[in-house]
């Protein structure tokens, strides 16, 4: 053993033992730290059903532009349109914040947000099915932009 080295092994050891015993006093670390928190309320059926539907978006937006997986796009397209149709027969959290006048017109819109979003969709899937792969991709963009302006009109804002 290299006798030199000896005593910077020993200086180290006694400028980190003092900063591992600090460490161990000061218990647990913070559950925020751990992992990321969980949302404090619980999810609607709503949430849980448009989960589902982003989530296949998300896959789609991946693999749109690639006409050997557009047996899989019909099957994303065709979850999202089963998330959006069981959807229409519910109602968003924000229109319980809403005055009793204005909800049977925020139901309506939303209803027609669901709609116009469905109709879109099938343009997509005729496409997928035509094999016109570019133009799925344009009207996917669509289908994103009419989310972010539905998700800002009807979805209820999250408590920071």
């Amino acid at each position: 053993m290299n006798l030199r080295l000896l005593p910077a092994c020993f200086a180290l050891v006694l400028i980190c033992c003092p900063l591992l015993r600090a460490q161990d006093a000061m218990g647990p670390a913070p559950a925020a730290a751990a992992g990321p928190a969980k949302d404090k309320e619980p999810k609607t059926e709503l949430e849980t059903k448009m989960g589902k539907v982003a989530r296949a978006m998300r896959a789609l937006r991946k693999q749109a532009a690639d006409a050997s997986m557009n047996d899989s796009s019909l099957k994303l397209v065709a979850a999202m349109e089963a998330g959006l149709t069981a959807a229409m027969d519910l109602t968003p959290a924000k229109a319980a914040d809403l005055p009793d006048d204005q909800k049977p017109q925020f139901i309506a819109d939303y209803k027609a947000g669901l709609k116009g979003m469905l109709d879109v969709l099938a343009k997509l899937e005729a496409d997928f099915k035509a094999g016109n792969n570019d133009d799925a991709v344009k009207v996917l963009a669509e289908v994103a932009a009419l989310e972010k302006k539905d998700h800002k009109a009807f979805q209820k804002p999250k408590a920071n």
